[in-house]
């Protein structure tokens, strides 16, 4: 069983990851809201793939895909410290019978690190995302550096 810790209104405290069942449970409390900012990254991801000619161009399609999905992106926003507190406090039973005195001294970007130790614990294919990412830019950096490379040797070809 994996653990963490995490700080919180000057106090560490020890989060075990919950068994496969509970944590699927948990997931599930949190579907809706995820589903809905992941809906508007995979619309912003979709553009990456594009080329545009300007900078205005790419900016009009961003703020279609902003406007389309802004409802649910501003809902889920504004809750958002809201719901990663709700979220980090009903993961460890520790954590609900203190969270009283923890929103009296704590910070919101204390719970959001938390959140995001506890989510690698209820999502174990955090190291795999995190694995992709570095793999999607390491090849991201070969191809610039690919296409860099023929462009300098067709330039020194086109001098020669």
């Amino acid at each position: 069983m994996r653990s963490t810790t995490i700080r919180l209104a000057d106090k560490d405290y020890l989060i075990q990851q919950l068994p496969m069942r509970l944590n699927r449970e948990w997931r599930k409390k949190f579907e809706v809201p995820i589903e809905q900012l992941l809906a508007a990254t995979k619309a912003a991801g979709s553009l990456a793939s594009k080329e545009y000619e300007t900078t205005a161009d790419l900016l009009k399609d961003v703020g279609a895909v902003l406007l389309l999905h802004s409802d649910s992106i501003v809902r889920v926003l504004i809750s958002s410290v809201d719901l990663i507190s709700d979220a980090v406090f009903s993961y460890s039973p520790e954590l609900q019978t203190e969270r009283k005195a923890i929103e009296e001294k704590a910070f919101d970007e204390e719970i959001v690190k938390a959140f995001l130790e506890v989510a690698k614990l209820a999502y174990p294919f955090s190291g795999v995302f995190e694995a992709m990412t570095k793999l999607g830019q390491a090849t991201q950096a070969t191809e610039q550096n690919s296409s860099s490379q023929s462009t300098d040797a067709s330039m020194t070809s086109s001098k020669n």
